[in-house]
């Protein structure tokens, strides 16, 4: 298994202290949002902002750069609404018992954060 990393000499460094933790979609698959909605991964939420945003049906990464040019501040809504946790699989709560030092992830979402 093979992955890209864009600052690799940080990257290293960083592995090498404390704990760190590499996350994916995992967490998302139990969580709900206010409305009791699942958080959707990929392709449903691909599908979900084509329609919200009327975009073409391209793929998700197209799709978010669409919008974000056209509707920046509508997009960071859309995200902050759609992913607003409001219930989860207890346990992640795990994660606050760690000394976390670093969170990598490749979430769509760290644009906006």
């Amino acid at each position: 298994m093979s992955f890209r990393v864009d600052y690799q000499d940080s990257f290293i460094e960083s592995i090498n202290k404390n704990i760190n933790i590499f996350l994916g979609a995992g967490f998302s698959v139990d969580a709900f949002n206010l409305e009791g909605k699942g958080l959707p991964l990929g392709q449903q939420l691909c599908a979900e902002l084509i329609s919200e945003f009327k975009t073409p049906n391209l793929d998700l990464p197209k799709v978010v750069s669409i919008i974000e040019k056209k509707d920046y501040i509508g997009l960071q809504d859309y995200f902050k609404t759609r992913f607003n946790v409001h219930s989860y699989d207890l346990k992640y709560d795990i994660l606050h018992k760690l000394e976390i030092k670093n969170i990598f992830t490749t979430n769509i979402f760290n644009k906006f954060s």
